[in-house]
C-alpha cells in the first residue's frame, strides 16, 4: 500500500519503532496527541484514533505503560523490544547496501565486486586444499575439461568451476557467501570477455593450476593461482575503464599489515 504521495506505507513494525523511539527519546509521558503529531511530522500518515489503539495494544504487551492521565512511558520491556527493532532495522539496511553492491551497473562497480570476489576466492581456495575429498577433486577436474571443450563464450563453465571450489572448501560461510555472487556473476564474465578475449585461454590454464594445487593439497600454492587468476581479470577491467596505462590498486596478500 502506498500514501497521497505514492510513497509506501508505514508497516505496524515501523510504526511500532518510531512510536517506541518516540518515548525513549522524551522525559516526560507523551500523549496520543503529541505522538501522533511527531509521526505525521516523520512522514506518516495517520489518525490520532489509530495511534490511541495502536498505544492500547502497547499496553497489553507490556511494552508501555500509563503515567497517570499524563500519557505513556517506555517500559523496560518496551525498551528491550526496541533495541530488538533497531537490530532489525539496521540488519535490513544492511542487507539492502549488500544486494545494491552485488548488482553492479557500472564497470566500477564490476571491478569493486571482483576485488571483493578475489578476496573470498583465495580463502576457499585454501580451504578446499586442506579440506577438498577424493570427490570434489574429480568433480574439479570434470569441470576443467568440459570448460576446456566448450565455445569460449561460455562463461558458465568457469563460474561452475569457482562454485565448487567454494563447494570443496567445506566452510559453509564461504559457500554461503559465495552464493550471493551468482546473480552477477554472469554481467562479470561478459565484461570479462568483452575486455579481453584472449583471457578464455588463460583462465582455463589458471584454472588447470589451480586444481592440481588442489589435488595436491598444497594450499599456498592454490591460494597463489586463485589470487593471479582473479588479479587478471581486475587488470583488465581497470585497463578498460582506465587505458591501458592504468595501474592496478595495491593486490591483497597475506603480509599486508
Amino acid at each position: 500500500m502506498t500514501t497521497a504521495d505514492n510513497s509506501p506505507r508505514a508497516t505496524a513494525q515501523e510504526l511500532e519503532r518510531a512510536i517506541l523511539r518516540m518515548l525513549r527519546d522524551t522525559d516526560v509521558a507523551i500523549g496520543a496527541g503529541s505522538i501522533c503529531a511527531g509521526l505525521r511530522d516523520a512522514g506518516h500518515e495517520i489518525s490520532e484514533a489509530t495511534v490511541g489503539r495502536l498505544l492500547r495494544e502497547l499496553d497489553r504487551r507490556g511494552l508501555t505503560s500509563r503515567d497517570s492521565n499524563r500519557g505513556r512511558v517506555l517500559s523496560a520491556a518496551g525498551v528491550a523490544r526496541l533495541r530488538e527493532l533497531d537490530d532489525s532495522h539496521a540488519r535490513t539496511a544492511s542487507g539492502a547496501r549488500v544486494a545494491q553492491a552485488l548488482d553492479p551497473r557500472t564497470l566500477r562497480e564490476v571491478i569493486d565486486f571482483v576485488y571483493v570476489r578475489r578476496g573470498l576466492e583465495r580463502e576457499a581456495a585454501r580451504l578446499a586444499a586442506i579440506r577438498a575429498t577424493e570427490d570434489d577433486i574429480a568433480h574439479l577436474l570434470a569441470l576443467v575439461a568440459a570448460q576446456e571443450a566448450a565455445d569460449h563464450d561460455d562463461w558458465e563453465h568457469g563460474w561452475a568451476f569457482h562454485e565448487a571450489v567454494a563447494a570443496a572448501s567445506h566452510n559453509e560461510a564461504v559457500i554461503s557467501l559465495f552464493a550471493m555472487f551468482s546473480d552477477t556473476q554472469e554481467a562479470v564474465g561478459r565484461l570479462s570477455h568483452d575486455a579481453d578475449p584472449a583471457h578464455e585461454d588463460r583462465r582455463c590454464r589458471h584454472h588447470e593450476q589451480i586444481v592440481a594445487a588442489i589435488a595436491a593439497h598444497d594450499p599456498d600454492a592454490a591460494e597463489e593461482h586463485m589470487m593471479e587468476h582473479l588479479t587478471e581479470v581486475v587488470v583488465g577491467f581497470e585497463q578498460a575503464l582506465h587505458g591501458a596505462a592504468a595501474e592496478l590498486e595495491p593486490p591483497l596478500t597475506r603480509d599486508a599489515p
